[in-house]
């Protein structure tokens, strides 16, 4: 798992043209990894153009660049969540959309059209940058398994209900290193979905399992985007609410030598009450950083149905220091932490050494 900026120089690029990378991966929480492909064009490894009088056969190239960038973080284009093209002719567009769509398939990341006047490259006519969530190893549990591994492993889950935090990570690329003492400028900004349900719920969706998803989003721009993206990943979002209060977000400074984030829950301490016969639908029930009233109320469920669907549960930071955290994590099958979240619950919760088995 990445836990630092890295750098990532396919071998079969050509030396940058300047100071930059092909493409930078970083760490994310409740993601494995975000990464930033930098604008790519159709030249083989020694710089010369390729395609130079077929734009989809250019298009193809700068592809294949973009997926040598990906693969050397382990990612693909199914990760892509975001594009931007710049164009030299507009009335090339239908080309490379129709090659664009052909390659995608059904990934569909947020995507953005320039024309330009002209590239660094001379005679490309095509650039694509992208940017790309790679979440298939959600949150790490304090046992060393995963809880996205758990639930798809787990005997006779087919139905998750996922419960908690939805937010949108404000994401600003810094140079230097982090400093307790200096202003910063904001560099490269990128705004990607977030926020632990939201990220898990779309991994259980690429894992196989039926999943649906219950948090609150506000009823604005950023909440619209999240629905509209978390949909298209194939996560049932009929059961997210919509709220008077902003969509929680993430504010995320990313230096060379580490980051922090800031966030701002909005809406998702709105959620309210669980219905107990909604929890009965399903096969399998995660929670993430929901409110504690929420974490609370669905434990409670669980210690009066002997029967229910089993809970595993990553609660928030807050969570793990509260007097009653030990008496509601027994009535979770799993808990899923990081070591800080750990350590402060080891005066509350007996650990074991061995990992808890879904069944």
């Amino acid at each position: 798992m990445l836990t630092e900026r890295t750098r990532l120089p396919p071998a079969n690029h050509s030396k940058p043209v300047g100071s930059y990378s092909p493409g930078i991966a970083i760490p994310l929480q409740g993601a494995d990894r975000s990464i930033f492909v930098s604008g790519q064009v159709p030249t083989d490894a020694a710089g010369n153009v390729l395609c130079r009088s077929d734009a989809g056969g250019r298009t193809r190239v700068v592809f294949e660049r973009i997926v040598s960038v990906l693969q050397e973080a382990g990612a693909g284009l199914k990760d892509l969540v975001s594009l931007t093209t710049y164009l030299r002719d507009l009335s090339q567009f239908a080309q490379v959309s129709s090659v664009c769509n052909e390659i995608l398939g059904d990934t569909v990341p947020s995507s953005t059209l320039v024309e330009v006047s002209g590239l660094a490259e001379d005679g490309c006519l095509v650039e694509i940058s992208a940017v790309s969530g790679a979440m298939k190893q959600v949150l790490e549990a304090a046992s060393g398994t995963h809880l996205t591994d758990t639930l798809a492993s787990a005997a006779r889950t087919n139905r998750v209900l996922v419960v908690g935090a939805i937010n949108y990570d404000e994401l600003f690329l810094l140079p230097g290193k982090l400093r307790d003492d200096c202003a910063w400028h904001a560099g490269d900004k990128q705004i990607l979905p977030g926020g632990h349900a939201g990220n898990c719920a779309s991994a259980l969706t690429q894992l196989g399992l039926e999943t649906a998803l219950l948090g609150a989003v506000g009823d604005d721009a950023f909440g619209h985007f999240l629905l509209d993206d978390l949909s298209a990943r194939g996560v049932d979002t009929s059961l997210v609410r919509m709220s008077d209060q902003p969509t929680g977000r993430a504010i995320i400074p990313i230096f060379e030598d580490g980051h922090f984030m800031v966030l701002e829950r909005g809406a998702n301490d709105t959620l309210g009450e669980v219905p107990a016969d909604l929890l009965e639908d399903f096969d399998a029930v995660a929670l993430f950083d929901p409110p504690l009233a929420v974490l609370q109320q669905i434990a409670a469920h669980a210690r009066r149905n002997a029967a229910a669907a089993p809970c595993y549960c990553t609660p928030s930071g807050h969570f793990s220091g509260h007097p009653q955290a030990g008496d509601i994590a027994r009535d979770f099958r799993c808990l899923f932490l990081n070591t800080a979240e750990a350590e402060r619950m080891n005066g509350h919760v007996p650990f074991s050494a061995n990992p808890v088995e879904p069944g």
